[in-house]
């Protein structure tokens, strides 16, 4: 059966893949508004960190950026999937602007590491895709369960050159040993390698 879900996925991230730009973010939109409508689990996350977050905000205007925020996360997910499948210049061809890269090489020309920290917000994967075809890069990962969609997500997050490291201590250990020789290293910080590893 594992096997199976994971033809499943990859085949829906390549259908995905072969849409346009405007088309996945509208099909994001649509999706994250049926998921606030039918009151799926990611809606009920989304308000209780809201609540935690804003406890004085008004119900209407947290239910307004509860919507919004599914919008953006579920479009987000879907451009992830078509990062993944297209040819890697079609995607770096997204890019139009970076902020921030001054800072980068400055550090690089100095001779230090650098270590990025980026939240799952935002086409992470784009921003990892761009950094490695211009710095030597590695990343933690966290692979998914079933073999073949790891080998298919793993391929396509080091197709620019990253380094993918597992979410272990030996994984952090390289990270470290890569930041130490003056890389690039990024981190999205949910990535957190469990006590026994």
């Amino acid at each position: 059966m594992t096997k199976l879900t994971d033809r499943i996925s990859i085949a829906l991230i390549r259908w995905v893949a072969g849409w346009s730009l405007p088309m996945i973010q509208r099909v994001g939109s649509l999706l994250g508004r049926v998921i606030y409508r039918l009151h799926l689990e990611p809606r009920r996350i989304t308000e209780v960190n809201l609540g935690i977050c804003f406890p004085s905000m008004p119900a209407a205007q947290r239910a307004e950026l509860s919507r919004a925020s599914l919008k953006n996360t579920s479009t987000v997910f879907l451009e992830v999937a078509a990062v993944w499948a297209w040819p890697l210049q079609k995607a770096l061809d997204l890019v139009v602007e970076v902020e921030g890269e001054a800072q980068i090489a400055a550090a690089k020309a100095r001779g230090q590491g650098v270590m990025l920290l980026a939240p799952h917000l935002g086409n992470w994967e784009l921003a990892g895709l761009y950094l490695s075809t211009r710095y030597q890069m590695a990343s933690l990962y966290r692979p998914p369960k079933t073999p073949a969609l790891d080998a298919f997500i793993a391929q396509a997050r080091s197709r620019a050159g990253a380094e993918l490291l597992p979410t272990t201590t030996k994984g952090v250990a390289r990270l470290l040993a890569v930041l130490k020789k003056g890389g690039v290293v990024g981190i999205l910080p949910d990535q957190v390698p469990p006590d026994s590893s």
